[in-house]
Parts: structure tokens; sequence; C-alpha cells
């Protein structure tokens, strides 16, 4: 089962309410976040930090393994 929830231009606080929305246990999770939260928003690193937090905290919640980038470059 895949439950892609990739969204184009989505911040930090965007995955964290995203994950409030996964009603299957997931097994694997692959996430790149931060980028742009930095690109798009400029926001703070600390406040970044603190979203990535919060997402750790859910995922760690699922005790299920986790690949986990924090910028993504297609260059």
């Amino acid at each position: 089962f895949l439950d892609d929830r990739t969204r184009d231009g989505n911040l930090t606080v965007g995955v964290v309410e995203d994950l409030r929305q996964v009603r299957r246990h997931p097994t694997l999770i692959t996430l790149t976040a931060g980028g742009n939260d930095l690109a798009l928003m400029g926001r703070p690193a600390a406040d970044i930090m603190n979203s990535l937090r919060l997402i750790a905290d859910a995922l760690d919640a699922w005790e299920c393994r986790v690949i986990l980038n924090t910028v993504y470059d297609p260059t």
C-alpha cells in the first residue's frame, strides 16, 4: 500500500498537518523537508528545526523505517 502525500512547495508546517491525516501504520517513510521553508518563506533556522522536531516526534510514534533528508537540490 502506497500513501503518497508528496506536494510541491509544501512547508514543514504542512508536513506536520499531513502526518495527522495518515490512517494506516506506515512501514517506511521517505521525507525531504526544510528546503521550501528556506527558499520560499525565508523562515529562521530555529523555526524550521522546531518543525522538523515535531515531524520527527510524529514519525517516531510509528516506529517504522524513516529516510529523512533536509534539503532537496535537483541540480
